[in-house]
């Protein structure tokens, strides 16, 4: 077994976890009750689209000699048919290799974590126990930014607590890390979710993406290219190639507050669907409107970067600094509010810990 590690966010990815969603299986298997014909195929066309779409994800990986790994839903226990939801699609949200230890926050409820399954003969130093704070709140993975010697943990609303910070203080200062708790973006997020990687991505040594004009993130990486995204250009991309999409804000207030559906075909474009979803799926999804899904990407390496989608602006800045985009569409991810970082998890990378500011 070798030592699973990850020290930056854009050193040599060798081994990924990708989410999966549920099997459209589920939908005879009276997962809805009183579903009509029209909605029991449209569900099940985008449970399998969904799936089809992370087999195209982990065929590129492994084009570029990425090991592989999938969580089984066989392995995750539930509390309650009323806490059913999709909990495997995003690795991102539960799972975190933050220096030499792999850590995680899965739900308390499941004494195993579920992603670490296919791990335990692979690596050695799977840290077992749940990190949340006291009030049972996860760190938030997806707001921790790892840069050699530097880790920064997000302190935006929704995002990690004082108690999450000094767990990370804890168990990484005395082997030399500078821990920044700090607001890493100056967005405001409408939903119960703050999650600074739909806000900002390091693709490598001086070069970062944004989505917004960001001074805590030009203050803080001082003399780096900052790449701004327009958001409403990433989302209606006037060019034939982009696809379309119509979208209805539900009435309905799921367990993330505000959700927002988007489809990129329009067969799913119905009332009928549209209030199917929002009696049945609510919880399933956060505010999508707030992620920048150009951003949101999953980093290979420092010439290597994959996306859900193009972006031509964006490419063009790439090209300047010697990055190839790759595209892997993620069809549904205006639906599930989740992008390519979301949806993985780097378990290992390549290369030593450096000073990088």
């Amino acid at each position: 077994m070798k030592k699973a590690q990850a020290y930056t966010e854009f050193q040599q990815l060798t081994d990924c976890m990708i989410g999966k969603s549920f099997p459209s299986s589920i939908v005879d298997q009276d997962f809805f009750p009183k579903v009509s014909e029209g909605n029991k195929r449209l569900i099940k066309d985008l449970l399998d689209e969904t799936e089809e779409d992370y087999q195209s994800l982990e065929k590129l990986l492994k084009s570029l000699n990425v090991n592989t790994y999938r969580p089984s839903y066989s392995d995750l226990r539930y509390e309650n048919r009323k806490s059913l939801a999709p909990l495997l699609m995003n690795p991102r949200d539960t799972n975190m290799t933050l220096g030499s230890k792999i850590i995680n926050s899965f739900l308390t409820a499941n004494k195993n974590n579920p992603f670490n399954v296919p791990l335990r003969n692979k690596f050695n130093n799977i840290h077992e126990e749940n990190l949340r704070d006291s009030k049972e709140n996860p760190i938030n993975y997806a707001s921790i930014v790892r840069l050699g010697n530097d880790i920064i943990v997000d302190n935006s609303m929704h995002s990690n607590t004082p108690e999450h910070a000094k767990m990370i203080r804890d168990m990484y200062e005395d082997e030399g890390y500078r821990i920044h708790y700090l607001t890493a973006h100056d967005l405001k997020f409408k939903n119960a979710i703050s999650h600074c990687d739909a806000a900002f991505a390091i693709l490598k040594p001086g070069v970062i993406i944004s989505h917004a004009e960001e001074p805590r993130v030009n203050e803080f990486y001082k003399g780096w290219d900052v790449f701004t995204v327009d958001l409403p250009t990433a989302y209606f991309n006037n060019r034939e190639t982009f696809l379309k999409f119509s979208s209805d804000k539900s009435t309905a207030k799921g367990g993330q507050g505000n959700v927002f559906f988007s489809f990129h075909n329009e067969k799913y474009w119905g009332d009928e669907f549209f209030q199917f979803l929002n009696a049945w799926t609510t919880e399933w999804m956060p505010y999508s409107l707030e992620t920048c899904f150009d951003i949101n990407c999953l980093v290979v390496n420092e010439e290597n970067v994959i996306f859900s989608n193009e972006n031509y602006e964006l490419f063009k800045f790439l090209e300047k600094h010697n990055i190839n985009p790759h595209v892997s569409n993620f069809r549904h991810r205006y639906f599930w509010d989740g992008g390519i970082h979301c949806i993985t998890w780097d378990i290992n990378r390549e290369g030593s810990r450096e000073n990088y500011l």
